[in-house]
C-alpha cells in the first residue's frame, strides 16, 4: 500500500507575506498557512478577526480564504489591514466645485426691507477636503479654506432670466444680495473596529441671503 506524505499536520506559515502598500489608504497584507486537512476546521475556528499579526502589531486580521486545491494539505490565506510599522498613510487633499442654488429677497442697499424682485441664482460652490487615516475617530488636520464664489452660472430676477451680457447686474447680485459662508462637514468611517478610522472633512463656500454681521 502506497503512503502519501502530506507534510506537517499542524498549520504553519508556508510562504512569505505579500504586501500592498497604500499611499492614502491603509496597507494590506496576505500570508499563507498550510497544514493537514484533518486539522482545517479546528485551525479556521481558532482565527479571530481583529487580532494583530505576530510580525507587526499594527496589522489586523480581517478575513481569510481557504484553498483546497490540495485536498490533503490545504492552504488558508490570512488577510490583514493596517499601517505597516505604525506609519499612517499620507493625508489626501482635494478640491472641487459643485453646482448649488440660492435665493435672496433683499440687498445691502435696502436691508431690512424685502425686495419687490426676488433673486435666484445658480453658481459653482468651491470646496476643499481632506481624507485622513487616524487611530481615533477624529483628526486635527483641516482642509484649507476654499476660495470665494466669483461668478454666477445663471440668475433670474422675479422669475425673469437675465442675460449673461449684463455682468454689472451679476456682480451686484453676487456681492450685494448675498453673503458668503463656509459650511463644514466631517465624517468618520471605522475601517478596523476600534483601531483605524477614515476621517473626511470638507469645507464649501456657500451663498446665503444678505444680512449684515451674519
Amino acid at each position: 500500500m502506497a503512503l502519501t506524505y502530506i507534510g506537517a499536520t499542524s498549520f504553519s506559515q508556508s510562504g512569505p507575506e505579500q504586501w500592498r502598500l497604500g499611499q492614502f489608504e491603509l496597507d494590506q497584507m496576505s500570508v499563507p498557512f498550510s497544514g493537514a486537512a484533518t486539522g482545517l476546521t479546528t485551525y479556521v475556528s481558532s482565527l479571530t478577526r481583529g487580532s494583530a499579526w505576530s510580525g507587526d502589531a499594527n496589522m489586523y486580521l480581517t478575513g481569510w480564504n481557504v484553498s483546497d486545491s490540495n485536498k490533503q494539505y490545504p492552504t488558508v490565506t490570512q488577510e490583514y489591514i493596517g499601517a505597516k510599522g505604525g506609519t499612517l498613510p499620507s493625508v489626501e487633499h482635494q478640491s472641487g466645485d459643485a453646482v448649488q442654488s440660492a435665493h435672496s429677497n433683499t440687498s445691502s442697499l435696502i436691508f431690512p426691507n424685502v425686495a419687490t424682485s426676488p433673486v435666484t441664482v445658480t453658481y459653482y460652490a468651491p470646496s476643499t477636503s481632506i481624507s485622513a487615516i487616524s487611530t481615533s475617530d477624529t483628526t486635527a488636520t483641516e482642509p484649507d479654506d476654499p476660495p470665494d464664489v466669483t461668478s454666477l452660472i445663471t440668475w433670474d430676477i422675479n422669475g425673469e432670466q437675465v442675460g449673461t451680457s449684463f455682468p454689472d447686474i451679476a456682480d451686484f447680485i453676487l456681492n450685494e444680495c448675498f453673503i458668503q459662508r463656509i459650511v463644514e462637514t466631517e465624517t468618520a468611517d471605522e475601517i478596523v473596529a476600534g483601531r483605524y478610522w477614515k476621517i473626511t472633512k470638507r469645507k464649501t463656500k456657500t451663498l446665503y441671503p444678505y444680512a449684515p454681521d451674519s
